[in-house]
């Protein structure tokens, strides 16, 4: 079977949707898809459906791709030669790369920012070019995408598979989280009891993500706090899901008004997280790799958007719901009422 190698070192967001790539790849070639990415997003990656092989950026002399010598070295000559297609999705890449690595290999190129003329999904840009490339290096003259005029649900959209334990393990740590007989608020309950788990799925719960990777696109605090007490009194048990990017931006005092407000979940392993975020019932998450990593693996996600473009970056999947308000980020109430549209009653 032919073999095709992704380049890809961008956030989680673009990781996610760089799977997409991945999908249609094998589907449309009918290859086999590896991937040289961020070993922090290794895990992920790896449970992807369509990912036959990973190997981490940081690792295996990769730097060398960042460099400017003229020269490939030999071993890594060796590894892209098992490729007959790489499709570079790095950026500052330089040098060895814009030669053929093997007889028989092409390389396509592609620039993940949209063109300023661009209106469509992101993902559906990536694939027209790799398409078009692929069609002019010969590879593969019939290569066409026409994914992209198809409904969202019929998409091949990322997807993260995971099995029946771990998504029923992450249920269960939640509904023993909001068993009060058990544990505070907040704490890590070290044992689920019998009520517990037989109440597994009768609770409504969400995780409330109040981050991003940029503060320009985080929902002011104030109304994370006033949805999550909305959503509270509308009967949903809700806590908030904090990670790394967190901890390191918001200051003490917006730290202290989350757990102040409700429950938090403070977690760094990505693959338990995704476990968590499609075990709840709903998420309401930041233009964040959060949103699209719950979109991924199947979960219910409210996605609010703000400064950017949410026709080229939203999530992709059959569960979400992006909201903007009018100008701007929105409100309290517009979330609302797009969690009610979207069955979400609150």
């Amino acid at each position: 079977m032919s073999k095709t190698l992704i380049l890809h070192s961008g956030a989680l967001g673009d990781t996610i949707l760089m799977l997409r790539v991945v999908r249609f790849l094998r589907d449309a070639r009918g290859v086999s898809v590896h991937v040289v990415g961020r070993g922090e997003y290794g895990a992920l990656i790896r449970a992807a459906d369509a990912v036959s092989g990973f190997w981490s950026i940081e690792t295996g002399g990769f730097h060398r791709l960042f460099g400017d010598s003229a020269e490939m070295p030999g071993e890594m000559r060796h590894f892209f030669g098992q490729f007959d297609v790489i499709v570079n999705m790095l950026s500052g890449t330089a040098g060895p790369l814009d030669f053929p690595t093997h007889a028989n290999a092409a390389i396509v190129q592609i620039d993940s920012r949209p063109r300023p003329e661009f209106s469509g999904h992101i993902t559906d840009q990536w694939l027209q070019d790799i398409c078009r490339q692929v069609q002019e290096l010969g590879v593969r003259r019939d290569l066409a995408f026409t994914d992209s005029a198809a409904p969202e649900t019929m998409r091949a959209c990322p997807r993260i598979d995971l099995d029946d334990q771990t998504r029923a393990k992450a249920r269960a740590w939640l509904d023993g989280l909001f068993d009060k007989s058990e544990c505070a608020a907040g704490t890590h309950p070290t044992e689920i009891d019998a009520r517990a788990a037989s109440a597994i799925g009768a609770m409504r719960i969400a995780l409330l993500h109040p981050g991003s990777g940029s503060r320009s696109k985080c929902w002011p605090l104030v109304r994370v706090v006033a949805l999550f007490n909305r959503m509270k009194i509308a009967g949903w048990k809700c806590a908030f899901l904090v990670g790394p990017v967190e901890r390191e931006r918001f200051s003490s005092q917006d730290m202290a008004l989350l757990r102040a407000t409700g429950p938090m979940i403070d977690r760094d392993d990505l693959l338990e997280v995704a476990g968590l975020l499609r075990a709840c019932d709903c998420v309401v998450a930041n233009d964040s790799g959060i949103a699209h990593l719950t979109a991924a693996v199947g979960g219910r996600v409210v996605a609010i958007f703000g400064p950017t473009n949410a026709s080229l970056w939203r999530p992709l999947g059959s569960h979400v719901r992006v909201v903007r308000g009018e100008t701007g980020l929105p409100s309290v109430q517009e979330v609302a009422e797009a969690m009610w549209e979207a069955e979400i009653r609150i």
